[in-house]
């Protein structure tokens, strides 16, 4: 009772201090968090909550009251109306059931980026297996083997990623095989969708934010065009949850499907880091093949 009291009086506190200091202010930068669930989004979005010039709406927020899981944005001209009012130079919000019309949102939103986490398949299997429970995994990737195509789940998932999906499924299946093939359905969006090449879409790993989270968070303030605060809290940020799936039992064609994927990921990733300026043009050179290895 102590703790919830003291968030909300720490919330309205925040909420106070920049009504009286960015009163003025015209519009806010808007960075969307998207990506697969279980990917070190919850922790991104805490560590921007700890910025008291940051306002973050959640999954569940009032950008996302009107439909009845509580989860799906409400129309776009309700949500730009909630966000040209804050008074903050950066919000942050997280669509991850949006992540699927993330050039929608980015061509509708003025003055928006994407940051698009990822995690290492078996630790996303295995920390979804763990908080949704077994049958959660094979109800995650059913609308995609059926090709449900007005479900969040299977949206914007490409027949060939779907075949893959639909190959393995069954009700009766594996859930960490499951798991494993909606971590690589949610993932492969960043190819299909073609977020590689997009200037407003910065790849982020959740392992890197996990060891060295004061750099990275750096480098996203850097990237969202807006100051960079004290990243004191940033010290609270344990590698603990590394690797906690390694020994996660997968068929090995399913296992063979996602380190692929994430071979492809890391390397862009890598890739990135050293140089920003050339990623693009190294993702261009690589879309002429197949939008992913993995589709070969």
């Amino acid at each position: 009772m102590r703790n919830a009291l003291t968030k909300r009086a720490r919330r309205v506190s925040k909420h106070v201090y920049q009504s009286l200091r960015w009163r003025t202010l015209d519009r806010p930068q808007l960075l969307m968090i998207v990506g697969c669930q279980r990917s070190g989004t919850t922790l991104m979005s805490r560590l921007f909550d700890a910025d008291r010039d940051c306002r973050v709406f959640g999954e569940f927020s009032m950008l996302s009251s009107v439909g009845k899981d509580g989860i799906r944005l409400n129309p776009l001209p309700d949500v730009a109306a909630v966000i040209s009012r804050v008074p903050a130079p950066l919000v942050v919000m997280k669509p991850l059931v949006e992540t699927q019309r993330v050039r929608t949102l980015l061509n509708y939103f003025p003055n928006a980026k994407a940051l698009f986490m990822y995690r290492r398949y078996t630790d996303v299997a295995s920390s979804d297996l763990r908080k949704f429970g077994p049958r959660n995994a094979i109800d995650n990737i059913r609308p995609i083997a059926l090709g449900d195509t007005h479900n969040w789940r299977s949206a914007g998932a490409t027949p060939l990623v779907r075949e893959h999906v639909a190959r393995f499924f069954s009700d009766s299946m594996n859930p960490n095989d499951a798991a494993a093939l909606f971590w690589f359905a949610r993932n492969q969006l960043y190819y299909d969708l073609e977020l590689a090449t997009h200037g407003q879409v910065m790849l982020c790993r959740y392992e890197h934010l996990a060891t060295e989270p004061s750099a990275l968070m750096q480098r996203v303030y850097d990237f969202a065009g807006v100051a960079c605060p004290d990243l004191t809290h940033t010290r609270q940020v344990h590698s603990s949850s590394v690797s906690k799936g390694k020994s996660l039992e997968l068929l090995p064609e399913v296992r063979a499907l996602c380190e692929q994927l994430q071979a492809r990921l890391d390397t862009q990733y890598e890739l990135r880091v050293k140089s920003p300026a050339v990623a693009g043009a190294d993702a261009k050179a690589c879309a002429s093949g197949l939008r992913s290895a993995v589709l070969q």
